[in-house]
């Protein structure tokens, strides 16, 4: 038998699974994640069942599901890669679609995938230490984003330092990821920022980011890898991004550069672009652009075209009147004229808090417009 994990708000309740090709309808029971021990409802499919072929997924109270079921070639064990979405709201973990690259933009589900994500720098913090992330992914989804930006190592915004959680620090990753998938939310981690800060030397980065990525191979495919936040920027990374091993996994950037600048070069899976432009010029982030085709502004290529998202730009906040609705849209309109789409930043999102109404309002605007696309 080989155990198919799903992620029902009621994990209580058992599912239905039909296989369209094999005829069976297996019925799943309680029990836990394969990879990460995580609390699941889980099908015991048999050893035969063929890749790849049509199957139907029924959760109590839910509209039912179908798409294609994968036995052995995703890289976390089966899943069902869904056509026909519930409503929303609804939410069954592993039954949505894992991300991949072509070319120049993501792909999910045989459609193109927009990346809509929000900053919450300090949510494996609050997760490690029993707080409330669940009111936090809720409030995300609510607002219609699909996933968070997360810091693997923080000293300037608060003290988050891997080394005095010990093991578990690695070890829970997994579990962190597949509650995130829960809600049906991805996670960009952030590996070294605020390393310099903290006076890592190049080793000990280069070994945590090794471990890290032992830990994310075993983990939910439900994330983005990224090296660090502004590699340029003093203080964060320490030596040069081209100093740390590619992972094998494809889904990863080699990070950020400072607000404006070029991103690494020439870049992994795909690339980042932050601005913070002063007002009015908070609206103008076209070197994006130019960074996602691999050129310069006078037409000389220096890399591939490869998928480029803008991953942090002018923090919105409640008394700001820079950070409205309309820079929202502004915000949202171009990251998908010019790139993949965006993570919208907020200031509570900065510190994992609750959004306040008005940065809540902007970043629903900001994802209607990116979820329509």
């Amino acid at each position: 038998m080989i155990p198919f994990a799903i992620f029902p708000k009621d994990l209580t309740k058992p599912c239905a699974l039909h296989h369209d090709i094999a005829g069976w309808t297996l019925t799943s029971h309680a029990g836990t994640h394969p990879s990460n021990g995580a609390a699941a409802q889980v099908f015991d499919l048999p050893d035969d069942t063929p890749e790849g072929n049509g199957a139907s997924l029924t959760i109590p109270g839910q509209t039912p599901y179908h798409g294609v079921l994968y036995v052995r070639l995703l890289p976390t064990g089966p899943g069902l890669l869904v056509d026909v979405y519930p409503d929303e709201g609804d939410s069954v973990g592993s039954a949505f679609a894992p991300v991949s690259i072509e070319g120049d933009h993501f792909v999910a589900d045989g459609r193109r995938w927009i990346w809509r994500m929000t900053t919450g720098f300090c949510d494996y913090k609050v997760f490690l230490e029993g707080g409330d992330l669940r009111s936090l992914l809720q409030q995300n989804q609510d607002c219609g984003a699909r996933g968070r930006r997360v810091f693997l190592n923080i000293v300037n915004i608060t003290d988050f330092n891997p080394d005095a959680y010990g093991q578990s620090f690695y070890d829970r990753l997994p579990e962190y990821l597949a509650l995130n998938a829960e809600y049906d939310q991805y996670v960009e981690l952030d590996v070294l920022p605020d390393t310099g800060y903290r006076g890592w030397s190049l080793g000990k980065c280069q070994d945590f980011w090794a471990r890290v990525n032992d830990s994310l191979d075993r983990a939910p495919w439900n994330h983005f890898r990224s090296l660090t936040n502004e590699f340029d920027h003093g203080g964060n990374l320490v030596g040069s991004p081209n100093d740390y091993a590619r992972p094998v996994y494809p889904l990863v950037s080699q990070g950020s550069a400072v607000s404006d600048a070029p991103p690494p070069r020439p870049g992994w899976g795909f690339r980042e672009f932050h601005c913070a432009k002063d007002f009015p010029k908070v609206y103008l982030f076209e070197d994006e652009l130019f960074n996602g085709l691999g050129v310069n502004t006078d037409g000389g290529r220096w890399g591939d075209p490869k998928p480029i998202v803008y991953t942090e730009g002018r923090r919105f906040k409640e008394d700001d009147p820079i950070t409205d609705k309309k820079l929202a849209r502004t915000y949202a309109y171009e990251s998908l004229a010019l790139g993949e789409g965006l993570t919208l930043h907020t200031d509570d999102g900065k510190y994992s808090r609750l959004l306040g109404p008005r940065q809540a309002s902007c970043v629903k605007t900001a994802m209607t417009i990116l979820g329509a696309a």
